[in-house]
C-alpha cells in the first residue's frame, strides 16, 4: 500500500491509505528548527540533514492519526511518498490532499512495483523570476526525464499569482479557478475579483480568467 505521509493537513482523510497529518505528530524536543524536530538528526552535528537523490531518508518516530509509527518500517518494503504542508487549515493543502485521496486506487497499484538500481544523477530545474529570486526548483533522477508542460504549467501559475494576488489549487491550469489567499478578506476579494465560491472559511474560489 502506498503511504502518504502530509506533514501537515487539514485532517486525517478517512482512506486506506496511510495518511498521516502533523496535528497529531508530538516531536519529543519542541524547542527543535522545525525540520529537526520531525527528522531524526545528529545532535552532534548541530546541522540539518541534506535530503538529497540518492541519499536515505532519515528515519523518525512520531505519534500520529494512524498511532505511533517509525517511519522504515511504516514504509516496510512499498514505496511513499512524503509531502509536507506550511500550516494547518490552509486552502491549497486542502485541494492536494483531496485529490491524492481521489487517486488513492493508482497510487496503490504502484506501491510494490519492482525496484532496480540506477545511478542517482541528477536533472534540475529552475524558475527565476526578473528580480533574479529562484521561485521553484524540481530535482528530477537521471533516469527520468523532465515534464516540460509541469515546467510551463508552473510558470502560468506563478505569473498569474503575483499578477493577480492569488495562489493556485493542485493541478490548476490557465483558466482554471484560483483561491483567494487567507489574508484577503471575502468582502476585499468580491470587490477584487465579483464572484468568490466559499468553499470553508479558508477556502475561497475565483476566476481571473487567462
Amino acid at each position: 500500500m502506498a503511504s502518504f505521509l502530509p506533514r501537515v493537513g487539514p485532517r486525517a482523510l478517512n482512506t486506506s491509505l496511510r495518511t498521516i497529518t502533523r496535528p497529531n505528530i508530538r516531536p519529543q524536543r519542541p524547542s527543535a528548527p522545525l525540520l529537526r524536530r520531525f527528522l531524526a538528526t545528529p545532535s552532534d552535528l548541530g546541522e540539518q540533514p541534506r535530503l538529497r537523490i540518492g541519499s536515505t531518508a532519515p528515519n523518525f518516530k512520531a505519534t500520529t492519526t494512524a498511532g505511533d509509527i517509525d517511519f522504515h518500517e511504516f514504509i516496510g518494503d512499498s514505496w511513499a511518498i512524503l509531502f509536507s504542508h506550511p500550516a494547518d487549515y490552509t486552502p491549497v493543502c486542502t485541494t492536494e490532499l483531496g485529490a491524492f485521496s481521489k487517486m488513492k486506487e493508482e497510487f496503490d497499484k504502484r506501491a510494490h512495483r519492482q525496484r532496480r538500481l540506477l545511478p542517482f544523477t541528477i536533472r534540475s530545474v529552475f524558475i527565476i523570476d526578473p528580480a533574479k529570486k529562484i521561485r521553484l526548483t524540481m530535482l528530477y533522477p537521471a533516469a527520468v526525464g523532465r515534464n516540460t508542460s509541469e515546467v510551463l504549467r508552473v510558470v502560468d501559475a506563478l505569473q498569474t499569482g503575483d499578477k493577480k494576488g492569488v495562489v493556485t489549487p493542485i493541478d490548476w491550469q490557465r483558466g482554471d479557478d484560483v483561491i483567494v489567499p487567507p489574508s484577503v478578506s471575502t468582502e476585499d476579494a468580491k470587490k477584487k475579483f465579483g464572484e468568490v465560491r466559499e468553499v470553508k472559511k479558508y477556502l475561497r474560489f475565483t476566476n481571473v480568467g487567462e
